[in-house]
């Protein structure tokens, strides 16, 4: 009888750039965009107030999902987790 070995995979030590540009786009570039875009450059009034509020938490709703869809896309694939400073 013949026996099949199964050669162990390897995962490739530098993610995926992909996955590099969507985390650092989703997590940085788009609340820093909208915290620039929402900010009041004048002395700020209530409305200023509320925009800049509103704009936080959309950047940092943004980042949260980013970052999940990132990890459960990871899980389904079975990378290797994406490390900042290898």
């Amino acid at each position: 009888m013949t026996q099949l070995r199964a050669e162990p995979t390897t995962a490739p030590l530098v993610p995926d750039w992909r996955v590099t540009a969507i985390f650092v786009t989703g997590v940085i570039l788009v609340p820093v965009l909208l915290s620039i875009l929402s900010n009041s450059w004048s002395a700020p009034d209530d409305a200023a107030y509320i925009r800049m509020a509103f704009a936080t938490v959309a950047g940092q709703t943004i980042a949260v999902i980013t970052v999940v869809a990132l990890l459960i896309a990871m899980v389904v694939r079975r990378a290797t987790p994406l490390v900042i400073g290898v």
